[in-house]
């Protein structure tokens, strides 16, 4: 299976970003919010349905911009260097499920910062297999401006497992031999 046409990607990606404004938007002034309770509820059978909804979900105006616009700028860094889709896809699962797993039970948990993390783990490690060192530290600097920035927020669990699914899809897109043009 080929990999969608760069011009394609970047029309998702523009597509995601606008998606996730028009949901708050609908949320806020439409329906009080709530959309938000469709988020991950660890261990609860209905909170399976939030690794999925949850980060088209944000508690208001200044969340989705917090996770807009780095999601933006690193989803179009992976857009460039690698397979956009499936590192989308390999962080939202794994930060969906490792927070369903292991975070509070009883809380609820939205937006898009598992898939951001996962974007910055993904270049990362391809930073560092490419042994491009100056990359590597940009992406570490980063890394901890995000740890610092989510240290007091309830949803730890989906940056730390969102970014290690973005790893995981470096180590995943390395091991196939087969060249991808756009």
């Amino acid at each position: 299976m080929s990999r969608p046409s760069s011009k394609l990607r970047s029309q998702l990606l523009l597509g995601l970003i606008i998606f996730l404004w028009a949901v708050e938007i609908l949320d806020h002034y439409g329906l009080g919010q709530s959309l938000d309770r469709y988020g991950i509820q660890p261990r609860q059978l209905i909170g399976l349905r939030g690794i999925v909804l949850a980060p088209f979900l944000h508690g208001g105006f200044a969340h989705v911009l917090a996770n807009a616009l780095p999601l933006a700028g690193l989803g179009w860094l992976v857009l460039k260097t690698g397979p956009w889709v499936s590192v989308s896809v390999y962080s939202g699962l794994s930060a969906g499920l490792g927070t369903w797993l292991l975070a509070p039970a009883g809380s609820n948990h939205i937006g898009a910062s598992g898939l951001v993390t996962g974007y910055l783990g993904f270049l990362l490690r391809r930073s560092l297999s490419d042994r491009d060192w100056g990359k590597t530290g940009l992406w570490l600097l980063l890394l901890l401006l995000l740890g610092l920035e989510g240290q007091n927020a309830l949803s730890w669990h989906s940056h730390l497992f969102g970014f290690m699914g973005g790893v995981l899809a470096a180590g995943d897109d390395r091991s196939d031999p087969t060249p991808r043009p756009d």
